[in-house]
């Protein structure tokens, strides 16, 4: 089944650069999205994978909370602040996007968990992926057709650097007309617990890279 995408279009000034994206919230617990990304280790002709992170509430379109391209052989540590979105029932969604090529596009995702100061509310690689799929030419296909495709996000252990980590392997699409295209994995969540704290949405102290694979 296709369909088109649905997204928010944010100034540049919205992507990530920066490798931690903090913003607390006064007199609360910061409750954040804390994740790695890499590129498995013997992939060695990949160009780079762009891993985005959005958010998505009930009938508004995708907001992009990180936008990062991973050209390395070793995990960068991320962190976004969830503060704003405690209680509610959002969707997250994991992508990855090609560079010029898909060749050994071996994109990982390490340790996804939301956290309450040192406590661990959600550990991705346990829960339920909702909706799993591919965008081409801005138009979303739902379910993933790994056969078909090529693009895959299957839960594991990945080894980048050298160093192990549990996440999900996530190649983008490169078969096919997918090829090129851009791989997510949908996870439906209600974000810790309601506080008086988090009604209004804080800014995202991040800057967009010039260019992003991604079309909006």
């Amino acid at each position: 089944m296709a369909q088109r995408a649905r997204h928010s279009r944010i100034p540049r000034s919205v992507f990530a650069l920066g490798c931690l994206l903090c913003c607390a919230i006064s007199g609360a617990v910061p409750l954040q999205l804390h994740y790695w990304t890499g590129i498995r280790d013997a992939a060695t002709k990949s160009d780079g994978v762009t891993f985005r992170v959005e958010i998505i509430e009930p009938g508004q379109p995708a907001i992009a909370l990180a936008d990062k391209h991973c050209a390395g052989r070793g995990w960068q540590a991320f962190a976004v602040d969830l503060s704003a979105y405690r209680g509610k029932e959002v969707v997250i969604r994991f992508s990855t996007a090609p560079g010029a090529t898909t060749t050994d596009d071996w994109a990982c995702w390490g340790e996804p968990r939301i956290v309450e100061g040192e406590d661990v509310l959600l550990d991705f690689t346990k829960a339920k992926i909702w909706r799993s799929g591919i965008v081409v030419a801005g138009k979303e296909r739902t379910p993933m057709d790994q056969t078909n495709t090529g693009a895959t996000f299957l839960t594991g252990s990945n080894s980048c650097g050298k160093e192990k980590k549990a996440g999900f392997f996530a190649h983008p699409p490169w078969r096919g007309d997918a090829a090129g295209g851009i791989a997510f994995a949908e996870f439906k969540v209600v974000v810790g617990t309601a506080t008086a704290t988090a009604t209004k949405r804080p800014p995202l102290p991040i800057e967009f890279p010039e260019q992003s694979p991604f079309p909006w």
